[in-house]
């Protein structure tokens, strides 16, 4: 008698057996399925079936196929098992797949199956079911020259349906079957769905490298005359997806076939839709064909501007020593599309020199459309030559061109300092000195610091204003005693921003805070706010005692400036001194401003929520009056957390 242990083993593993056999019904007993039945039963099949081993998914091909076949398994349940053919299905399942496809209740999930398998036979099979054995009815598309082929299916003997072709074609494009054979017929040039979901598979799917040499056939006149322009582009699609799977020491000879055909179709084909997307394989494949300048001037605005754009941005050094050579026999409209197209496409790579010619020659042109945007195109593929072309052109009074101008020079490329100093050393005049100024700081150009901080003191206003935008543009670390010698009331907006990057800039903190020290204790009332600013952004002990020192200043203003400049610091150590000063202040107007500039600066501190109640808690203490109270809940209520809410319950007033 065997151990109990082993025993209780055997029942465990014979009871767990039984429940997996409930959990997975036999498969004749799903043949009864109709909709809206249970789902577990399927579902636990499924399961199932796709953990089974490859002995085990034999067997439950044989059975699908046989109840497939079967006259009681119900409609539903034939979905179902077509269903599980497509994971598990062998070439023994092509027969009952392709005998379901001839059932309209059946025949998307026949095709659907057929599509889900990986094996040479379904390939075959859906080629068969997307044809006709009816002589009255084309079959396929008609690009003469290729090999013409008979499945070893031979149309499977049957006419299927229109709906279940149209699904085989696209079973087809989506599998990109490479062997297409018995492209035979052309189509009339009204497309049927049929005929464009035929179209659209073989556009997909390209063809063999015999069958592409078969291409050349298309230099028949007319033949190419009367094809519709899905046809056109179908065989546009199939020349680029053939390539595509062409390894890359055989496309040569195919690319010279594929150039060939779109320059025939290019120049034979009338319908434009089908002339705009030849000329753009033909410009991408071959930009100097000889064929794409002979509409370069076409009257269709949209095929000239393929052909032109295609070729300027080609990179090409030919193609665009052509569209130069030949400016003047392109369209005005054209002539600016393609600088636009070429300014937008030499700011994303570097600058090709074989562009400037054209460049050069746009900009001579009288058309302000043209001049405009070859000014954008000189901006991007420009170099120091092109200074003194475009320098003359911000004195135009046409404000537009003088805008444009303006930024081409300041994005000219700059290649070793050389465009730089050419700006710098061109002679100009009066009148355009300060946009000179102005563009050679937005390039960055500090030797122009010297040349701005001279300009800084001129009489003439205008120049004045540009030469403090270029110094607060070019300043660096150890410019802070230069911009101290400057007087601000010029233009303090920009004095200020110069002194403010100054100070924050210059790397020994102890000496901004004794030049600037020093500057206060001699400085205008009015510059005396900025100067305490610059104090504020110098994180030093030595900047925090010389703030402290100005809050305790018996001149009440100086005191109150430096609240200010605290308040709008926004540091831990601006709150530290500001919650020192509301503590000291006797004076109620000074110890509200202060009061109010620490509630801003914790509130936009980056500190974790409980610190941040710590420190209102803190000002807290200090509010004697309700509008700083009411501040001070406002600026709680804010902020998320149990801290913050057990805070606001103690100090809002308890509603009776």
């Amino acid at each position: 008698m065997p151990p109990l242990r082993t025993t209780l083993l055997l029942s465990l593993f014979l009871a767990t057996a039984s429940v997996m056999q409930a959990a997975s019904p036999a498969l004749a007993e799903l043949a009864s399925y109709e909709v809206g039945d249970p789902l577990a039963p399927q579902l636990a099949f499924e399961k199932r079936l796709r953990a089974a081993k490859s002995k085990e998914r034999a067997a439950t091909e044989t059975e699908l196929i046989s109840l497939i076949a079967a006259p009681k398994t119900t409609t539903a349940a034939k979905r179902v098992f077509l269903h599980w053919l497509g994971w598990i299905g062998t070439k023994k399942s092509i027969p009952t797949l392709t005998e379901a496809a001839k059932n309209p209740d059946l025949a998307h999930a026949a095709v659907s199956a057929l599509a889900a398998l990986n094996i040479p036979k379904s390939d075959e099979a859906l080629i068969g079911i997307s044809r006709s054995i009816d002589s009255q009815e084309s079959p396929g598309l008609s690009i003469p020259g290729f090999n013409q082929r008979r499945s070893d299916l031979d149309y499977l003997g049957y006419n299927y349906p229109e709906a279940t072709r149209i699904e085989s074609f696209n079973a087809i494009g989506q599998r990109r079957i490479f062997n297409l054979d018995d492209i035979s017929n052309e189509f009339s040039a009204s497309i049927s769905a049929l005929e464009s979901a035929e179209l659209e598979s073989f556009g997909s799917s390209g063809v063999s490298p015999a069958d592409f040499e078969g291409i050349n056939i298309v230099s028949d006149t007319e033949f190419i005359a009367k094809v519709s322009p899905a046809e056109i582009r179908t065989m546009l699609a199939i020349i680029v997806n053939s390539l595509r799977r062409t390894p890359s020491e055989e496309i040569a000879p195919l690319r010279k076939i594929a150039v060939g055909a779109y320059a025939i179709m290019l120049t034979k084909t009338t319908h434009p839709v089908a002339r705009i997307e030849t000329a753009q394989a033909l410009v991408t494949l071959d930009p100097v064909n000889p064929a794409l300048f002979q509409f370069a001037a076409d009257s269709d605005p949209r095929l000239r501007n393929v052909i032109a754009c295609g070729m300027a941005v080609s990179g090409n050094r030919n193609a665009l020593k052509i569209l130069s050579s030949r400016f003047a026999d392109i369209a005005p409209d054209t002539q600016a599309r393609m600088m636009r197209t070429l300014a937008t496409a030499l700011a994303t790579v570097s600058a090709n020199p074989a562009a400037l010619p054209l460049i050069e020659r746009a900009l001579a042109s009288d058309n302000i459309d043209v001049h405009l945007a070859a000014l954008a195109a000189a901006g991007s593929g420009g170099n120091q030559t092109t200074v003194a072309k475009l320098i003359p052109l911000l004195a135009s009074e046409d404000k537009a061109l003088s805008a444009a101008a303006f930024t081409a020079l300041t994005q000219l490329p700059d290649y070793d300092g050389e465009t730089n100093a050419a700006i710098r050393l061109t002679n100009v005049t009066q009148t355009i000195a300060p946009q000179i100024l102005r563009i050679l700081a937005t390039r960055q150009d500090r030797d122009s610091f010297a040349a701005a901080m001279t300009a800084a003191t001129s009489p003439d206003k205008t120049l004045r204003a540009a030469a403090y935008e270029a110094v607060a543009l070019l300043v660096r670390a150890d410019d802070l005693p230069a911009i101290l010698s400057l007087d601000a009331a010029p233009n303090r907006r920009e004095w200020s921003k110069a002194l403010y990057a100054a100070a924050a800039l210059h790397p020994e903190p102890a000496a901004v805070v004794t030049l600037l020290q020093k500057q206060l204790a001699a400085a205008k009332p009015a510059d005396r706010p900025f100067l305490i600013a610059a104090l504020t952004m110098v994180k030093s002990d030595n900047a925090k005692a010389a703030l402290d020192a100005m809050l305790t200043s018996p001149d009440i203003d100086i005191r109150k400036e430096t609240i200010r400049a605290l308040s709008s610091a926004r540091s831990e150590t601006a709150f530290e001194l500001l919650l020192a000063r509301i503590n000291a202040a006797t004076d109620t107007s000074e110890r509200l401003l202060a009061q109010r500039g620490a509630i801003d600066t914790i509130d936009q501190l980056t500190l974790p929520a409980n610190d941040k109640i710590d420190a209102y808690r803190k000002l807290w203490q200090t509010a004697d009056t309700q509008e700083t109270k009411d501040a001070i809940i406002a600026a709680v209520k804010r902020i998320r957390g149990s801290a913050a809410a057990r805070f606001l319950k103690e100090i809002t007033p308890s509603k009776k």
